[in-house]
């Protein structure tokens, strides 16, 4: 495979492009590259990612990331992708990484400067380094820490490299040949004195006195006005060399002239008016730069340098997309300014979109072309006859033509210029892709501004003082103006002249209060955000205006074409064509790949017409419709992956609101973790509706199901994924909903769920609880389905992890004879497991081996990876007990592909303890603990608290047996803390059995007494004989116990 990091991220294999869906795996395998062949920490990554506001799941959300990576390279990304200790490697050669050539040919180039070879052996290398480059770097690659901190190292590289190759084409070629780059150079990098110096060198060289001098004037004129600063040594020395004569230079070839009687394809000459072009075009028009401008410069840096390159090759059209009031004309506004110096021949500013109607390009092609100083009765009266004026009247020379509020490609596709020289630089709230597709235009998103700068623009308008007093509400401020310029400038002009604890009382009122009023600006109302957004609204047509209504109902934070089909009950290709009419009037953003988002403030925009313009009949149903859609998908995503969990029915969705379902598990899974925050939403959304909606026409509370039917479909997918935290509340509010609607089959779902939960969590005595009260509310209302029976079964898990062995095989025996005789496989295979796993621990391993073989033939059969994953572990489990290493490998590296492939962290952790066992049974003592670390690496990115006992106590168990005591000691404390803290009684009774054999082998009796008494004591509390036989077995081995 092939990297490309020295412009746009480029990846391809045999030569053929791989596209990587989504920015996040560009930042992560930016940041690989950056440090190839080198460890970089999780935390680099974390803050890569997110480096203002973390997901709150980091680790686990880097690692999908990471494997969604390592998927996207295809057969290759496991070898180049490396998982080590609390970080990541990527792993290539240096002819697969466009960076690490050119630096391999810079190094190369510096020895053979330094073995004294010719220069051109030194240019020769120089060039083919430089050619390696296609443009920025990184540009594709959104990600704050990356532009400030690696672009312009990166930057500063390849300009090192520039000027060094100048430096000997000036002493190996003519001079002369370099002056008109050099010219572009110094015009976009005007602080680079070496550029400077190497055109005065060139012009000085070539006989050109007087124009080297005057462009000593103009570098020093620019640093002196505009910096405070004089020439560096270098130039002022180079400005004493040319005062004192000419200098020898090499003789060139004489230049070649365009003569001006060529005829033009019009028939005119090529030279027509040229004396009116000069006295036309040397004029500006820009606006005025705003002197507060804060914020967006790497993006300006990006921006200048593409409008301005080294070596203009075409005409670089740049389009900055963006939604309203984020600044978009400000900061083209800036850049053309910034760029000013490489135009000379003009630099023109058009608003193509104002008021509803668009200028029409015939229009402004007349108002151009009488720019160039074609006389208005001249004017050619077609659209392609003024087009073809301009473009000749263009060619040759530096133009900057900026174009305003663009509504669409073919308002500006006929004012382009057609040679290279002259750029174009447009902002629309599209990103008017045709351009693109058409000329090459290259696309900078403008995004809102990041929380600092926002707070500096506060800031230097209210007053540094102000702003530091009043810090917190300031930065509240700019929080409640979601960062967007517009409504911040609109903030400040409202705060302008008030006393300083203003500011805290404007931020009040803009919380509790209209929002949107308190963004507008008193006797100014079209300056405000409110009247803004209106003018994207209504010119929309009322198809796509009800959309844009309907989609502030939306419960999460982005909502997919499908999702916004069931909101206003339209087929989903219809939708499309209506959402990118909202993308193109800049009212929606496709942050991710298929997925759209309102601003903050746009969404309350939208909410004001919707509860205007819906009655409330028509939002319920709407909403109803976009909760329905995620409970089918979601259900038949848990049917995918989880077909073992019985869950509540779900009803049949309404005709095309189900929108397509899923090709295979894996596109499932996708789906649930691009949607989570959406789905917990909707719980959310659902329950507060069913507990604090309003009642119907007859005063009675309107109540969904959709609360607890979601949060009970999501159950497998939470525990999979082990989102304890979001479970339980999810849980809650479904409990919540239930218990209003009277809803007692809902209610025992609930506690059954929050149950569970809390077994997962190692908390056991409290899901033991919870267990038997969803018992006993389907035993009260004698509610007998597959529900009342998984409660019973799991009942009986939750009392078999607090030591109540027999009750559990009771449990378990009853559960099994149920499904049997109901003919529920998949009941019947989960019963087996837990039928497996307890007689595991009660010594049973010959019992336990035949639950597992006929679960594992129930799962195979059924077509249950994850169920089949789970029995090869406990198979490997009680193989090693039995004391087989090698079919306990075998069975456990079998489970470990299969959850591998499933991303299955949690599970993972616990096979992982396993092998570490099997290793060190075998005497492999590193590879044992290898497994151990990346057992606790899962366990604590997954949460799963129960798996992180296990590996410490693996991990004290070895230290012990190494011989290294006083760690050991320590590590078996943490995994005491952590059992009794979870409720986990087996963890608590090996740790402290561990910690005893390690207080012995260091002569601490005392110590080993207690902890062996306690370790005894909790094993036979238990009612557990393997624990209690462990351990006497343990005691013995060692001796020396009282």
């Amino acid at each position: 495979m092939y990297f490309g990091l020295l412009g746009p991220l480029e990846v391809h294999r045999e030569e053929e492009p791989v596209r990587l869906a989504g920015n996040q795996l560009r930042v992560v395998l930016a940041t690989l590259l950056l440090q190839a062949n080198r460890p970089v920490p999780v935390d680099a990554l974390v803050e890569r990612l997110w480096s203002r506001e973390p997901a709150r799941e980091p680790r686990q959300v880097l690692h999908t990331y990471v494997a969604r990576l390592r998927r996207g390279l295809g057969p290759d990304g496991r070898d180049l992708v490396h998982t080590l200790h609390d970080g990541y490697l990527l792993k290539v050669g240096e002819d697969q990484v466009d960076l690490l050539r050119f630096g391999a040919l810079l190094a190369r180039a510096r020895s053979a400067a330094a073995a004294g070879s010719p220069p051109t052996v030194e240019l020769d290398l120089l060039s083919r380094a430089l050619d390696l480059w296609r443009g920025d770097p990184l540009s594709n690659v959104a990600c704050e820490r990356l532009q400030l901190d690696e672009v312009p190292r990166l930057t500063e590289m390849r300009h090192r490299a520039i000027e060094r190759r100048l430096e000997l084409e000036l002493d190996v070629h003519d001079p002369a040949d370099l002056i008109g780059e050099l010219r572009t150079l110094t015009a976009r990098h005007p602080l680079r004195e070496r550029l400077w110096a190497f055109l005065l060198q060139a012009l000085w060289r070539s006989g050109r006195q007087s124009e080297a001098l005057d462009a000593y004037r103009m570098v020093e004129r620019l640093l002196r006005e505009d910096f405070g600063l004089d020439p560096g040594p270098q130039l002022r020395e180079m400005q004493r060399a040319i005062l004192a004569g000419p200098a020898l230079a090499r003789p060139g070839p004489t230049p070649i002239l365009n003569p001006t009687s060529e005829q033009s394809d019009g028939g005119e000459p090529a030279g027509f008016g040229a004396e009116s072009w000069l006295c036309q075009t040397s004029v500006s028009d820009l606006p005025m730069d705003i002197v507060d401008f804060v914020g967006r410069e790497p993006l300006l840096d990006q921006l200048c340098a593409f409008l301005a390159p080294d070596s203009p090759t075409g005409v670089p059209v740049a389009v900055l997309p963006g939604p309203p009031g984020v600044g978009k004309s400000a900061l083209a506004i800036r850049a053309a300014h910034r760029v000013r110096a490489s135009f000379p021949d003009g630099q023109w500013f058009l608003r193509l979109g104002a008021g509803q109607v668009p200028l029409d390009p015939l229009d402004v092609l007349a108002h151009v072309l009488r720019l160039t100083g074609v006389p208005a009765n001249e004017l050619p009266p077609t659209l392609d006859a003024r087009s073809r004026l301009l473009r000749a009247r263009l060619s040759g020379r530096r133009v900057l033509l900026v174009f305003d509020d663009v509504r669409s490609p073919t308002q500006v596709r006929p004012l382009l210029p057609g040679t290279a020289g002259s750029a174009v630089l447009v902002t629309a709230r599209a990103d008017l892709r045709g351009l693109s597709a058409t000329h090459g235009a290259r696309v900078f998103p403008v995004g809102l501004l990041t929380p600092d700068d926002a707070y500096q623009l506060v800031a230097t308008n209210v007053g540094a003082e102000v702003a530091a007093v009043e810090r917190q509400s300031v930065r509240e401020l700019a929080r409640l103006c979601g960062y967007l310029p517009l409504a911040l400038r609109v903030a400040v002009a409202n705060l302008v002249g008030r006393p300083r604890e203003a500011v805290a009382h404007y931020v009040a009122a803009l919380r509790t209060g209209d929002r949107l009023d308190h963004l507008t600006i008193e006797g100014d109302v079209p300056s405000g955000l409110r009247a803004t957004f209106e003018l994207s609204y209504a010119a929309l047509a009322e198809p796509a205006r009800r959309l844009f209504r309907l989609l502030a109902l939306a419960p999460g934070r982005d909502v997919s074409v499908a999702g916004a089909a069931a909101l206003v009950h339209l087929p989903p290709e219809r939708v499309g064509g209506l959402i990118a009419q909202l993308g193109a009037a800049g009212l929606i953003q496709e942050e991710k790949a298929g997925q759209y988002q309102f601003h903050d403030l746009i969404r309350l925009f939208a909410a004001e017409l919707v509860a205007v313009a819906e009655t409330p009949a028509q939002r319920r149903a709407a909403g109803e419709r976009l909760l329905g859609f995620y409970l089918y998908r979601v259900d038949r995503a848990a049917h995918l992956l989880y077909p073992d969990l019985w869950r509540l029915p779900v009803p049949a969705p309404a005709g095309e609101a189900a929108g397509a379902l899923f090709d295979d598990a894996d596109a499932a899974l996708r789906w649930l973790d691009e949607e989570r925050f959406n789905l917990a939403a909707a719980v959310r959304s659902a329950a507060a509706e069913s507990v604090d909606g309003a009642g119907n026409a007859d005063g009675v509370p309107w109540v969904t199901p959709m609360a607890w039917l979601l949060a009970d479909a999501l159950r497998g997918y939470l525990y999979f994924r082990r989102y304890d935290a979001e479970w339980l509340v999810l849980a809650e509010m479904g409990l919540k909903a239930a218990r209003v609607a009277q809803d007692f089959a809902a209610q025992g779902a609930m506690t059954y769920s929050k149950a569970v939960q809390r077994w997962a969590a190692g908390r056991h005595q409290e899901a033991a609880a919870l267990l038997e009260a969803a018992l006993a509310t389907f035993q009260m209302k004698e509610i007998r389905d597959g529900e009342a029976d998984a409660t019973l079964a799991v009942a009986g898990s939750g009392h078999r992890e607090l030591g109540n062995a027999e009750e559990t095989v009771d449990h378990l025996r009853r559960s099994i004879q149920v499904a049997r005789d109901a003919g529920n496989a998949r009941m019947h295979r989960a019963h087996l497991i837990n039928l497996g796993h307890l007689c595991s621990i009660l010594g049973r391993t010959a019992e336990a081996v035949d639950a597992f073989q006929s679960a594992l033939t129930l799962a195979r059969q059924n077509g249950a990876p994850h169920a089949e994953a789970t029995v090869l572990s406990n198979l490997g489990q009680v193989h090693l007990v039995n004391g087989e290493p090698d079919r306990a490998a075998e069975h456990l590296n079998q489970a470990m592909q299969i959850f591998e492939r499933l991303d299955a962290r949690a599970d993972l952790s616990e096979v992982h303890v396993g092998l570490a066992a099997v290793h060190r049974d075998l005497g492999a003592w590193r590879s044992s603990q290898e497994h151990i670390r990346l057992a606790l690496l899962a366990a604590r990115e997954t949460g799963h608290r129960r798996a992180e006992v296990e590996a410490l106590i693996a991990l004290a168990d070895i230290q012990s047996r190494q011989g290294e005591n006083t760690t050991a000691i320590e590590t078996a404390g943490v995994a005491i803390d952590v059992a009794v803290g979870t409720g986990y009684q087996r963890g608590r009774c090996y740790a402290q059995l561990i910690r005893a054999v390690a207080h012995r082998q260091a002569g601490q009796l005392v110590e080993a007494d207690s902890d062996a008494q306690q370790a005894l004591t909790i094993a036979r509390q238990t009612g557990m004989a393997r624990y209690e036989m462990d351990v006497r077995n343990t005691l013995a081995g060692v001796g020396g116990f009282s």
